[in-house]
């Protein structure tokens, strides 16, 4: 077992230096309501965009056939944003994945401002945009076919490490009692 007695020690100063050491950087307030004014074609592009991806992904889900194999097989797991948390869309999640999806509202409570819980988050994205950023995408298409590329690359061993780091994060927030638990990973 971790002793965190010694945490309470630790003063601002210290936290950076290792934070710097380690080419750590600590999370910023980042504002996402405010719009600039390139951000309107963006975001109606986004919609479009989502229209032409929505329809593949729902008629895999919808298919019967498709549904019990993804609810036969699957967690499903969402953040808990506002929009997610709509009854309309906690009810499909119920009569799509029942008892077997994660988020607020779910069968398991995701808790709030955990990323560093959420394989997703902790791994997925960054690892998915430092691929694929690695240089500028040329077009839509070839970011889609980047991300299907990557994703393809992603080995089972990949997914062990991933599955390993998990339960390490699940037992350093265990071992903080629901605190912050990076500081144990720079020790251990």
């Amino acid at each position: 077992m971790v002793d965190v007695r010694w945490a309470n020690f630790l003063t601002a100063e210290i936290f950076m230096m290792i934070l710097k050491a380690h080419s750590f950087h600590p999370y910023k307030i980042h504002l996402v309501q405010e719009l600039n004014e390139g951000d309107f074609d963006r975001r109606l592009q986004f919609c479009i965009d989502m229209n032409v991806i929505d329809p593949a992904l729902t008629a895999i889900i919808e298919n019967q056939s498709g549904r019990r194999y993804i609810a036969n097989r699957l967690m499903f797991q969402q953040d808990g944003a506002p929009p997610h948390y709509a009854l309309r869309v906690r009810q499909y999640l119920d009569q799509t994945f029942p008892d077997r999806w994660i988020g607020r509202g779910g069968a398991i409570e995701w808790p709030p401002r955990s990323p560093d819980l959420s394989p997703l988050d902790f791994f997925m994205w960054c690892h998915l945009k430092s691929k694929i950023y690695a240089t500028q995408p040329t077009s839509l298409e070839d970011l889609r076919q980047r991300i299907v590329n990557e994703c393809l690359l992603i080995t089972p061993q990949i997914l062990q490490n991933v599955r390993q780091r998990f339960d390490q994060n699940l037992y350093y927030c265990m071992e903080s009692h629901g605190g912050h638990f990076q500081h144990f990973k720079l020790l251990y």
